[in-house]
């Protein structure tokens, strides 16, 4: 798209469940993989990666409304106002669970607040961002450039996340694999950050793109 986002639009208060949903390589001006204008999508298990945009939000653009994102993992985009999250007319969103990563220019800054007030906790963001639980440690990624966001052994990201916010009935990854699982040997499962559980012991989690 040479207007508009690059995958979904959504508007006129708008609440839909998107759930194990993969935004990659879209082209838009404003939000690569979705743009909400005044609504409040409850989304979880998201993969973007490769998305751009020639204005704002890389991967998201958000105007009002208060969307909910659970484990997702928005890597490797490219935008200029928020190369991974664009924030304008004070929406008030809810990150939790989540990785930003690698999203381009790496001068710019991946979550751009023109107005709002964003709720993050429990996620991974490059650049670091106030918020319960927050890391900004290299995600250690399988192989961003080839597309592979699972996890490497020793991720910070491993056994991070907070389990009281994956939404019921989510108890699979984006691949399928299990969710609640023991991935830092501390015997206690704890819910990962992002979109893919390190150790699944079902399913698989390789993912192609391009």
């Amino acid at each position: 798209a040479t207007v508009g986002c690059g995958a979904i639009l959504l508007q006129n208060a708008a609440s839909p469940i998107i759930t194990g949903a993969m935004f990659c390589e879209n082209y838009a001006k404003d939000g690569g993989a979705l743009a909400s204008y005044s609504s409040s999508p409850a989304m979880a298990n998201i993969l973007a990666r490769g998305n751009s945009v020639t204005n704002r939000g890389g991967a998201l653009f958000v105007n009002a409304g208060s969307p909910t994102i659970t484990n997702a993992t928005i890597a490797g985009n490219t935008g200029v106002d928020g190369t991974a999250v664009y924030l304008g007319n004070s929406p008030t969103p809810t990150l939790t669970n989540t990785i930003i990563w690698g999203n381009e220019p790496l001068a710019r800054v991946p979550i751009f607040v023109q107005s709002g007030t964003p709720t993050i906790s429990y996620s991974l963001v490059q650049g670091g961002c106030a918020g319960t639980g927050n890391l900004s440690d290299d995600p250690l990624f399988v192989d961003l450039a080839a597309g592979d966001l699972r996890l490497s052994q020793g991720s910070p990201a491993i056994d991070a996340g907070l389990d009281a916010a994956v939404p019921a009935g989510v108890i699979t990854d984006l691949a399928g694999a299990n969710r609640f699982i023991d991935g830092d040997g501390d015997s206690v499962p704890t819910v990962d950050m992002g979109a893919y559980e390190y150790g699944a012991s079902t399913g698989t989690a390789t993912l192609t793109v391009g």
